[in-house]
Order: structure tokens, then C-alpha cells, then sequence
């Protein structure tokens, strides 16, 4: 199916109703939605949606497309999940980038596929910056902050981890803990100034750093959340993380804590194969259980999430 890139995101659109919601559902830009739409649209040679005001209506044959593409769509997602199932022959390296600290977050994932893929070696290279997969940099990029925003990348959100404001037990002895958010100009500081704005520090308490009171400017949260550990100074931390550290103290802790968006970027030429499906199928296996360990979610909650499981072994006997 030479068009089924094309026909997948005019699906989309016909669910959604505009180019907006569907460019969002399927973590690529607006344009490429639209081009996607027009290349579609001039290789069958038919209009496939009335533009108006508030979207996209499909005509009589937008109709009968999106009824067959969501006959393929399911036939696809069917298959990649049985695919996952038989899955010896695979064989290859996976590269994965993230930040280095990251690797906690990704890495249950990794043993899982590992697991469903022997013959596949996963390959996981820090980098606090998104590497550029139009070139192949790297198959899959796990990152937090800002949502990618390159027209070819197919972007999924992970999940959203809380983050907080942390300094050691020894820092506070020396210089005493902040009691309010003005409190924060008169304490040493840890970390780079786009990270606190990306994750909402300064939306919350004010800016709050100055070139004397930032002893240390650094975008890796390895460096920071280690020299937090050293009593060097404040620095945001991923919450659950900071937690498994008994001497680390959190500052101005709130009942609603900041979040920070984890995204799964891929390239669009390289979303559906088998190598990279299967990683991103892993990930979504071990996602509410993280979640859970993180304190994110209850397990109540987790069970109510938890999709009707697929028996693979009635649809081998098919």
C-alpha cells in the first residue's frame, strides 16, 4: 500500500475533524497532515473532505476511504502485535538516545524486548539533546521537556513524571531550608535556566536565579541531581527518584508537584517496522506497572486503565 502513510493520517482526520487533532494524535506537524491530505486527494483524483471553518467533513467517497482504512489499520495493529510473539528471526542493534539518567525510565523496557527480541542488540547512547533521526542518529528518542516539533518525527507521549525543588540534608543544615518562594533568591541553585522554565519552576514561585545565586549551570540531570547530592546547592529532581535518597529534603513541597512530559520520538520513515514497533509495543507493556512503582497510580487505578488482554494463542490455532 503505497499510499498508506497518506491514508492513515486522512483516517485521523476524519475522526478528529480537523488538521489540528490529528497532527496532535499523531505527534507530526500540521503541514504534513495537509500534505499528507493533498497527495492523497491528487493521486486518487477526488476530493476527500470539504474544507469549512470548524474542520474537515468528509465527502461520499472521504467516507468509504476512512471505512477502509480503518479496516487496514486494525488488520495492521492486529498483525504487529502477534508479530511480537514470533519474533526469533529479528535480528540487528536498536539504538535508543536519552539523557543518562533516563535509563531507569526506559530500561524494564528494554529487558522486556530483549526478552521477545534475542537476536536484536539494544544500543543505548546518553545525550541530553534529541538526535537528529532524519539522519539516523538513532531509532527511537526518549526525552523530556518540550515536544519535538519536526514535521517528520512521529512523537508519543509517555507519561508525565512529578519533579520538585531538592537539596541535601547537609546543604540545609548549613544555610537552612526556603519557607517561602522568596525565600528561594537567598539559596544557591543548580541546573540550567530553560530547564526550570520548560518544567514550570519559574511559573510557580517567580525567577528566582540570578548570576550569583546559580553556582552551577548544567542541562544534564546526571550532573545536577549528583551535585545535589554533594550539598552544592538546590536543583530540580524527578520525585520519585529524589525519594530513594534518605538524605535529600524537598523544597516547598506541594500537594499538586510540577510535572515533566516524557515524549517517544521516532522518524516517520522507520515508525513501523518491526524492530521499532516492538520497542515502542514494550514500552506500553511496562508503562502503568512504572507508573505504579513512580506512585503515579494506584494499582485500583492501573486495573481500571488496563485494556481486555489478546489471547495469541487462539489467533495461532486460526
Amino acid at each position: 500500500m503505497k499510499l498508506w502513510t497518506e491514508m492513515h493520517t486522512a483516517l485521523l482526520v476524519g475522526r478528529t475533524g480537523t488538521v489540528r487533532a490529528a497532527a496532535n494524535q499523531l505527534g507530526i506537524h500540521r503541514a504534513t497532515v495537509s500534505r499528507h491530505i493533498e497527495t492523497l486527494e491528487e493521486r486518487l483524483g477526488t476530493r476527500l473532505f470539504i474544507r469549512h471553518a470548524d474542520g474537515y467533513t468528509p465527502t461520499q467517497i472521504g467516507y468509504e476511504m476512512i471505512r477502509a482504512a480503518e479496516q487496514a489499520d486494525d488488520a495492521i495493529e492486529t498483525f504487529m502485535d502477534f508479530l511480537a510473539t514470533n519474533s526469533d528471526d529479528l535480528t540487528g542493534t536498536l539504538r535508543i538516545s536519552a539523557v543518562s539518567r533516563a535509563g531507569w525510565l526506559v530500561r524494564p523496557a528494554m529487558k522486556l524486548f530483549s526478552q521477545q527480541y534475542p537476536g536484536v542488540t539494544v544500543r543505548f547512547e546518553p545525550s541530553t539533546e534529541i538526535p537528529k533521526l532524519e539522519l539516523g542518529e538513532a531509532h527511537i528518542a526518549v526525552h523530556a521537556g518540550k515536544k519535538p516539533t519536526h514535521p517528520d518525527y512521529v512523537v508519543l507521549p509517555f507519561f508525565e513524571f512529578p519533579v520538585g525543588i531538592f537539596a541535601h540534608r547537609e546543604y540545609v543544615s548549613e544555610n537552612g531550608l526556603p519557607e517561602t518562594a522568596s525565600d528561594l533568591l537567598h539559596h544557591r541553585f543548580i541546573g540550567a535556566r530553560e530547564v526550570f522554565e520548560e518544567f514550570g519552576v519559574f511559573s510557580r514561585y517567580g525567577n528566582f536565579l540570578t548570576d550569583a545565586n546559580l553556582v552551577l549551570e548544567s542541562n544534564s540531570p546526571t550532573i545536577v541531581f549528583d551535585s545535589i547530592l554533594a550539598g552544592m546547592g538546590l536543583g530540580v529532581a524527578s520525585i520519585p527518584e529524589a525519594k530513594m535518597q534518605p538524605d535529600l529534603i524537598e523544597v516547598l513541597p506541594q500537594r499538586d508537584p510540577l510535572t515533566a512530559p516524557v515524549w517517544i520520538t521516532t522518524h516517520v520513515d522507520v515508525h513501523r517496522t518491526r524492530m521499532v514497533s516492538g520497542f515502542i509495543s514494550s514500552i506500553k507493556a511496562v508503562k502503568k506497572p512504572l507508573m505504579i512503582e513512580m506512585g503515579i497510580i494506584s494499582e485500583p487505578v492501573a486495573e481500571q486503565l488496563e485494556p481486555p488482554a489478546i489471547d495469541f494463542a487462539i489467533m495461532k490455532q486460526a
